[in-house]
């Protein structure tokens, strides 16, 4: 019997695989996406701020500009209820940024504006999508005083939209190479955040094809479609 689910899950591995998008928010989560892009990872980029010239710099399979004409194009300048605002203002454009998907990962920097304030937003329209939904959070350096209370409200608003939320510290990347640029404290951070992506994206496909290879047992006929998880089983996986 084991060993007919073992090659039953290699058959599906070989047929079925999950679409992924990785979601920046923000200076931080842009500058992420970046270097994931680069990385040549099996996923689709997807870049979103209000900062136009950051945006433009930044390299990612697609790009969302929030709130040009309000914003002028600099940004939310620390204001996350602008942020928001800009969020919900395109949240059609975002939503069609993210259709095709299966999974998605956000990446935002809390304390700012557009990442504190647009990543729950964004979080929110993915689980409308139906999409498994993770986050990962960027804490300020903890001397950044002005920005960590908002960073901590942002973070409870992206924990209700997006309950499977990976904080990241800022202050910890310092402890662990204190000598390191802020350039190389972001390429560590990026690898980081690259690898937790890879496993959780494996760790899902193989709780999928374990669940259709007992599927195909039961009813003898294979099935070819990505399915939707249930929460209880992610919260399971990602407790």
């Amino acid at each position: 019997m084991e060993d007919t689910m073992e090659s039953s899950i290699q058959n599906w591995t070989l047929n079925i695989e999950p679409r992924v998008a990785v979601v920046g928010v923000g200076g931080a989560g842009c500058s992420i996406i970046d270097h994931i892009y680069y990385s040549g990872a099996n996923v689709e980029t997807i870049a979103i701020n209000t900062d136009r010239r950051s945006l433009k710099n930044v390299s990612a399979n697609r790009k969302v500009l929030l709130c040009d004409r309000v914003t002028k194009g600099e940004g939310a300048k620390g204001d996350h209820e602008l942020g928001r605002s800009c969020a919900i203002t395109h949240s059609e454009e975002i939503s069609d940024a993210l259709q095709g998907h299966d999974m998605v990962f956000i990446i935002a920097g809390m304390g700012g504006g557009t990442g504190t304030g647009a990543a729950p937003v964004i979080a929110e329209i993915s689980q409308r999508l139906e999409m498994i939904t993770f986050a990962i959070a960027i804490n300020p350096f903890s001397f950044e005083k002005c920005r960590c209370r908002t960073a901590r409200d942002g973070l409870r608003r992206l924990r209700t939209m997006a309950p499977m939320t990976m904080v990241m510290e800022n202050d910890l990347l310092l402890e662990q190479a204190p000598d390191a640029t802020m350039d190389e404290a972001f390429t560590m951070a990026s690898a980081g955040i690259n690898e937790y992506i890879s496993k959780s994206t494996k760790k899902v496909t193989n709780a999928f094809l374990e669940q259709l290879a007992l599927l195909e047992t039961d009813m003898g006929e294979p099935y070819g479609e990505w399915p939707a998880m249930d929460t209880d089983t992610i919260r399971i996986l990602f407790p």
